[in-house]
C-alpha cells in the first residue's frame, strides 16, 4: 500500500490534504472551474475502488500473461487515449512508454530497490539528470517540426521519457552494479537476465 512508507497517520493526512491544496490552487489560478474539480474527484475516487476492489485479481490476470499479450493491450489503451484525446499526445505517449517499459522490466529486469544510501542517491540523481537529459535533446534536436507532424513527435518523444524511466534509466542502474536483480525465488516466472 502506498501509505506503508510514511506513518499511517502522516500518510492519511498527505492522502486527504493533497489533492484538496491542489484543487484549491487550480480554482485560486482560475486554470479549472468547480465541476472539473468535482469531476476529477470523482474520477480518482472511481479509479481508486475499482483498484481497492479489483487490483490483485487484475495484477494476478496481467502477471500470468506473456508478454505479447500485455504489450498489445499496451497499444489497444494508447490507441484508446488517443481517440479520446487527439489534439493532446503527450499523456498517451507518456502512458505508452511507461506502460512498455514497466511490461518489460517485470520480465526482463526484476530488480530490488534495496541498498546501501549512497547507492540509493546515486540512482536518484543519475535518474533525474539522465531524464531531463532524455527530455530536453529531442526537444532541441527538432526545433520546429511540420504543423501537422507536432502531435507525433510529442507522442514519440514523451513516449521515449516514460519508457527512459521505467526501463532505461534501471537497466544503466543494473549494468551500473547501482541495484541488484531479485533472485530467481522472488520473481514471478520469467527470465531475470536482461540482455
Amino acid at each position: 500500500m502506498a501509505l506503508s512508507i510514511l506513518p499511517r497517520l502522516l500518510g492519511l493526512v498527505a492522502f486527504l490534504l493533497i489533492p484538496l491544496l491542489v484543487a484549491l490552487s487550480r480554482l485560486y489560478l482560475g486554470v479549472h472551474f468547480p465541476t472539473d474539480i468535482f469531476g476529477g474527484w470523482a474520477l480518482g475516487a472511481l479509479v481508486l475502488g475499482i483498484y481497492f476492489g479489483l487490483g490483485a485479481k487484475i495484477e494476478g490476470m496481467l502477471h500470468r500473461w506473456s508478454l505479447r499479450p500485455r504489450l498489445l493491450l499496451i497499444c489497444a489503451l494508447t490507441l484508446g487515449m488517443n481517440f479520446l484525446m487527439p489534439e493532446d499526445t503527450r499523456m498517451a505517449g507518456a502512458f505508452f512508454g511507461s506502460a512498455m517499459g514497466f511490461a518489460l522490466a517485470s520480465r526482463y529486469l526484476r530488480f530490488s530497490a534495496n541498498g546501501l544510501i549512497i547507492k540509493k542517491a546515486l540512482r536518484y540523481l543519475l535518474g533525474l539528470a539522465s531524464l531531463l537529459a532524455v527530455y530536453s535533446l529531442p526537444k532541441l534536436l527538432i526545433r520546429d517540426p511540420a504543423l501537422s507532424q507536432q502531435a507525433l513527435v510529442r507522442f514519440i518523444r514523451y513516449g521515449v521519457v516514460g519508457l527512459w524511466a521505467a526501463f532505461g534509466a534501471p537497466w544503466c542502474f543494473y549494468k551500473l552494479g547501482l541495484v541488484e536483480l531479485e533472485s530467481a525465488g522472488e520473481t514471478a516466472g520469467g527470465s531475470t537476465e536482461p540482455s
